[in-house]
């Protein structure tokens, strides 16, 4: 096993210590909060390793991607249990990585390699900014009496999966209509 596939490893063994910790609101909820951005962190350190040490495996790029997912994925579903995200917003974020992931490996079996594009990339960021501002007291702020900055946030993540997820449905749409 690859050093980035190790890096990798330890984001999937932080996300029961992140759930625990936000379950029990340690800290009042900063070290569920630390634990998370570690967790996000180490995605940039595993693509930096793979990349500039020559670590780039097809196991590791699975092992990334299902890091990814699981920590996203377990996020949400701790922010849905507190009300801070409703239901359907997650049930949006897990249909669309599930399809996705479904689309990539359809190409993987024809032998495509589909890489995450600009939006892909785009909308993990903006969901992990999301679930930061909601794991921290910035969600509360008031922006113009309008909208909370949470609010705003899960809105905008919504947003972003379901354009990303259309994006690449409408990419590799030939891989959906195969020639009989």
């Amino acid at each position: 096993m690859t050093i980035a596939s190790m890096v990798t490893m330890a984001r999937i063994a932080l996300i029961p210590f992140f759930l625990v910790a936000v379950h029990y609101d340690w800290g009042g909820g900063i070290v569920g909060l630390v634990i998370f951005v570690v967790a996000s962190l180490t995605d940039n350190v595993d693509g930096f390793i793979a990349r500039n040490f020559n670590q780039i495996t097809v196991f590791g790029n699975f092992l990334d991607t299902t890091a990814d997912k699981l920590l996203i994925t377990a996020a949400i579903l701790h922010l849905v249990s507190v009300s801070q995200i409703p239901v359907w917003v997650a049930a949006v974020v897990i249909f669309r990585e599930l399809i996705i992931m479904g689309l990539k490996m359809i190409a993987s079996s024809g032998g495509t390699i589909i890489s995450a594009g600009t939006l892909g990339k785009l909308k993990a960021l903006i969901q992990t900014l999301v679930i930061v501002i909601l794991l921290s007291p910035l969600a509360a702020i008031s922006l113009g009496g309008i909208i909370s900055l949470g609010t705003l946030g899960v809105w905008l993540m919504a947003a972003i999966t379901v354009y990303s997820g259309l994006d690449y449905l409408w990419k590799y749409r030939k891989l959906l209509n195969p020639k009989v």
